[in-house]
């Protein structure tokens, strides 16, 4: 439980650190929060800050750090090794009040609101994974045998390795962070040259020309449903991201030589991309009074497979499922690469040529048999 006061240090105007109190087989051991509460601050009895203008964040704080140790303590009563006299080994480092997991939880709070709710939600899965797998916990966990333990751990639950490269991405973001912070003074990644593949991009989650018809035409059961389904169908047709999708702004259309055009910045890279407003898309926006219909991105990919199914389509679709299907109408329709990575926002036309190069050849083996049609080629 949380506790303040304890040694009978604060007054009125002193204030007295808040500690998190572990109970186990008669004995007890306090854990530092790092937060200092004047005893007329505190709730004795729920065990939370009040009277403050900054009590809810405080206590979502305390909060998040009770359930880091709750679940530390879990994982070791479970394993048989459940120790107090032992338990600073997996929650402190060197006098420093924090776990590494403790750590990168804080660091996750204090960044959500400078990052993308994609980058913070992607952190947080991964923090749960961490949790789950428990072999880096304490900084001192933080070594290359650990992390060599950690990619045989993600291979075993055969992930993609598309999603492995992006487990070690996030673990070498947060080492770079405790060290830039002296929390750590080496990176095993750099130290050790460890290399971790990407994988082969995917290349088969998009919808051909019929399925996007099919989708369109389709009669949706719910009104909710209708929306969702547009709201793609945009993405379809503008290689919109959920994020850029959801932050769509129509006083960035520009309207020339009988065309609307959108221009803006990539929310997620801060790159630059362009794009023609089809028909189509400018009816989706007009439909909605040009304030498109995005729910949260969990709802939208849940709904989006019920969408799916409305329309007969067997395929596991979500919200990245527009982006390629965008560039797959694109490049198959002769758009050339280096417009589609521009529509994309992508920084070169190299990361485009890696991901959509089935698609390219494809448009080639199409242009060809049409060029064999043509007289003088018989």
């Amino acid at each position: 439980m949380l506790i303040n006061n304890r040694k009978h240090t604060g007054t009125a105007k002193k204030a007295a650190p808040v500690e998190l109190r572990v109970t186990y087989r008669g004995k007890q051991k306090y854990i530092a929060t790092g937060i200092k509460v004047l005893p007329s601050e505190w709730d004795k009895a729920n065990g939370v800050v009040k009277r403050r203008a900054d009590a809810a964040q405080l206590n979502e704080v305390l909060s998040n750090i009770k359930n880091e140790v709750l679940e530390v303590v879990m994982e070791l009563y479970k394993s048989d090794k459940l120790d107090l006299s032992t338990l600073s080994d997996y929650l402190l480092h060197d006098g420093k009040n924090e776990s590494f997991l403790a750590f990168v939880e804080r660091v996750i709070q204090e960044r959500s609101c400078d990052v993308s709710d994609g980058t913070a939600q992607r952190w947080r899965s991964w923090l749960h994974e961490m949790k789950r797998w428990g072999g880096i916990m304490s900084f001192d966990d933080v070594s290359k045998e650990n992390v060599d333990a950690l990619d045989k751990y993600l291979h075993e639950r055969k992930l993609k390795q598309g999603t492995i490269s992006n487990y070690h991405k996030s673990l070498k973001y947060f080492i770079t962070e405790a060290i830039r912070k002296d929390f750590l003074t080496e990176n095993p990644y750099q130290k050790y040259d460890i290399e971790i593949s990407r994988g082969e991009p995917c290349t088969d989650r998009y919808l051909t020309d019929k399925e996007v018809e099919d989708l369109a035409k389709a009669k949706m059961p719910t009104e909710s449903l209708d929306k969702v389904r547009d709201v793609f169908l945009f993405q379809c047709l503008t290689g919109l991201s959920y994020k850029d999708v959801s932050e769509f702004n129509p006083d960035f259309i520009e309207k020339g030589d009988g065309v609307e055009i959108y221009t803006n910045r990539r929310i997620k890279t801060n790159m630059p991309f362009v794009f023609v407003l089809l028909p189509r898309a400018q009816r989706i926006l007009e439909k909605y009074s040009f304030s498109l219909p995005v729910v949260s991105n969990s709802q939208y990919n849940l709904r989006l497979k019920v969408v799916a199914q409305a329309a007969g389509i067997d395929k596991p679709i979500s919200t990245h499922w527009g982006r390629h299907t965008a560039a797959m109408v694109w490049l198959n329709h002769g758009i050339p690469l280096e417009v589609v990575s521009r529509c994309l926002g992508h920084s070169s036309t190299a990361i485009t040529q890696k991901v959509y190069a089935h698609l390219e050849n494809a448009s080639i083996r199409k242009a060809f048999e049409n060029l064999k049609q043509s007289e003088w080629m018989k």
